[in-house]
């Protein structure tokens, strides 16, 4: 149940789509074959077809960039940044790509606290907000230093 998991456990951990399915693929030993349950999660996701969602300027920009660094295709607005595999050397290196490419600020227990596309593109609309002044200045500056 969706609204247990959210009582349980903080958001970061909640996944962010869930798939029935008939029975786990299992490998010889018994166990759970991990890269067989991938593939079906992956199937079960181009079946929804989420990949035509509208999205905004920033939202195309933090796609691109969640799809580059976990090396990934078809992800959605909704899909978490560490249930697809992010940790947190990949989380600082996707804020770095997105800080130069964005010329904003992003907090990275900010990010941690809702890593999605959506809340990832919120994170830097409120930012560029918050200091369009002292980014007109940083980007006058670069240019001055090129």
């Amino acid at each position: 149940n969706k609204k247990k998991l959210q009582e349980l456990l903080p958001l970061y951990m909640q996944p962010s789509q869930f798939y029935n399915i008939e029975k786990f693929p299992l490998g010889r030993t018994n166990k759970i074959d991990k890269k067989e349950l991938l593939k079906m999660a992956e199937t079960l996701r181009n079946r929804e077809g989420k990949s035509y969602e509208i999205l905004n300027d920033i939202e195309k920009i933090v796609k691109n960039n969640f799809c580059k660094i976990l090396n990934k295709d078809n992800l959605t607005k909704k899909d978490n940044f560490l249930m697809l595999g992010g940790d947190s050397l990949k989380a600082i290196k996707l804020i770095d790509a997105l800080e130069k490419e964005c010329h904003c600020t992003i907090d990275l227990s900010d990010f941690f606290n809702s890593p999605t596309i959506e809340n990832t593109s919120k994170l830097i609309e409120n930012s560029k907000k918050a200091e369009l002044p002292y980014n007109d200045y940083k980007r006058k500056k670069e240019k001055l230093f090129q």
